[in-house]
């Protein structure tokens, strides 16, 4: 876990937290079950691909699973985009590939990827699909990169072409018109299940007091503020 998460870490007292569960209204949900979660990915590709949202979803996963596997047989492997996580026992992996705006684009690398303006290939997923086509679970996600601001488009035979220009929801819906033509024609729904995250709920709290506090919210009122 990078140190940016690692609350305990730096120093957070509360940590009644790791034991929260969340349970629906009307729904007994049945707990969760590490060694299960294991059969169930025994001999498979489990990735995340897309920007920090996934990216902390593929670390909550991990950090899931990791508990039950020794030492000596798991891994981390570390590879420019693309981070996997190892279990032997299972002949598992649980991965992370950066790629934010899912389409080829100068943000891609997982480190320098704050520039002051951005450039996709609106219609190539070739570069990262070759390494997520062989996954068995794949878990998308791509939204808020998307808002910030106009977005330069640069098509696959231009290699030093003029770019054009487009507002970022006109852009995403470009790129994600090539990402559903790759889901439509390379999977087999029998053989590999696809899932796409929407934004996340907003994190932002009704009133000042309740940063920092210790318990979650219980009401059913309550109503977050519109961003």
């Amino acid at each position: 876990m990078s140190d940016q998460l690692a609350c305990h870490k730096h120093g957070r007292s509360d940590l009644q937290y790791q034991y929260w569960r969340w349970q629906p209204h009307n729904c007994n949900l049945k707990r969760w079950n590490v060694t299960e979660m294991w059969e169930k990915l025994r001999g498979k590709r489990l990735m995340f691909v897309g920007d920090s949202l996934n990216r902390g979803q593929w670390i909550s996963m991990v950090c899931l699973l990791q508990s039950v596997i020794p030492a000596d047989k798991k891994s981390m492997t570390p590879n420019a985009q693309l981070t996997i996580f190892r279990a032997e026992e299972y002949n598992a992996t649980v991965e992370f590939l950066w790629a934010p705006l899912l389409v080829e684009s100068n943000s891609d690398d997982p480190v320098n990827h704050r520039l002051s303006e951005r450039i996709i290939r609106p219609d190539s997923v070739l570069k990262h699909s070759s390494q997520w086509e062989h996954a068995d679970i794949l878990i998308f996600n791509s939204y808020l990169w998307w808002r910030q601001g106009p977005v330069k488009l640069l098509w696959s035979s231009e290699e030093n072409g003029n770019c054009e220009e487009l507002d970022g929801l006109g852009a995403m819906e470009l790129a994600m018109g090539a990402w559903a033509d790759w889901v439509a024609s390379k999977v087999i729904p029998q053989k590999k299940r696809v899932f796409f995250v929407t934004m996340s709920p907003t994190h932002f709290w009704k009133h000042l007091q309740e940063y920092g506090a210790p318990t979650p919210i219980v009401t059913n009122d309550y109503i977050a503020p519109r961003m």
